[in-house]
């Protein structure tokens, strides 16, 4: 009886799967990290730390920025100390929920850290970063939807153009009651009356001043207020422009006109541009394979 012959099979081990390191816990971070970057670390050490910002953990992200924002006696190295900051950006730049702060500290912060906080972010934004945007540009403070927009406009133009349409405007504000007097014309002061004086072998009067207004008083009351963003337009000007590669209609802050625009022609146009985009790109890979083989 013969028995079967199997062709032997060789065995692939599986791929080692190498597990995340747990994230440190905060005073780890402090002694690991954030203690060099003080000052009197040293330099060596500061080097180290700026490193180590480079390689932080996703999980590890909110409690280093805790930790250099300062508690108590220690200083605030994001406000204070330009090249940490810009490296911790640079850091949370590669996060999704990392960039959604960069957008909070572009759009809420002053000085530096709002600045280096817009350089620090690109594109494309995450879907995070991109519901922090949408909802600055719903904010009822001016700044920050003006910040918002050019933020939209900068690393998400094709998504922020309906948002950026409708943000061009604020909804009217109605009042009601008085809200100012405003008076136009001259006074003119008179005498409207005296007050006789009597004295010992001796007589007078006292005069009483008076005034009497000439011209018109403009009363304004029960107002409703629209408020026009200019900046807002400006940043979809560029948005349209950045994705269509043309001139954006001269439809000012018209709503309406904008959102039809936007469903029926805006597509066909953003289509065009990105073929075009491809187009080049195949062109300077044919061009650049054509240099190599011919060098």
């Amino acid at each position: 009886m013969l028995l079967p012959v199997f062709a032997p099979v060789a065995f692939t081990p599986p791929h080692a799967v190498v597990a995340p390191a747990p994230a440190r816990s905060a005073a780890e971070l402090r002694a690991q990290v954030i203690d060099g970057l003080e000052s009197g670390a040293g330099n060596e050490r500061r080097d180290a730390s700026l490193g180590a910002l480079d390689g932080l953990a996703a999980a590890e992200l909110e409690t280093a920025m805790k930790l250099l924002e300062g508690r108590g006696n220690r200083a605030n190295l994001i406000a204070s100390d330009g090249e940490v900051r810009l490296r911790f950006f640079r850091r949370l730049a590669r996060d999704a929920h990392g960039q959604r702060v960069l957008v909070e500290a572009a759009v809420r912060d002053e000085g530096a850290v709002q600045a280096d906080a817009y350089a620090s972010l690109a594109a494309p934004l995450s879907a995070e970063a991109t519901a922090a945007v949408r909802a600055f540009l719903a904010s009822d403070r001016e700044l920050h939807v003006n910040r918002a927009a050019m933020v939209g406009s900068a690393f998400a133009p094709a998504l922020m153009i309906p948002e950026l349409i409708q943000a061009q405007s604020a909804p009217p504000r109605r009042t009601r009651g008085d809200e100012a007097w405003i008076a136009l014309g001259k006074s003119t002061t008179y005498v409207g009356n005296v007050i006789p004086t009597v004295g010992n072998g001796s007589a007078a009067f006292q005069p009483v001043p008076a005034t009497v207004f000439e011209g018109s008083v403009f009363r304004v009351s029960d107002s409703v207020v629209t408020i026009y963003r200019t900046e807002v337009h400006r940043a979809l000007v560029s948005a349209v422009e950045r994705t269509t590669g043309e001139p954006a209609p001269a439809f000012g802050i018209d709503e309406d006109q904008w959102m039809a625009w936007y469903r029926s022609e805006y597509p066909v146009l953003a289509a065009r541009a990105e073929t075009r985009a491809r187009e080049r790109a195949a062109e300077q890979t044919t061009s650049s394979r054509k240099a190599t083989d011919e060098g």
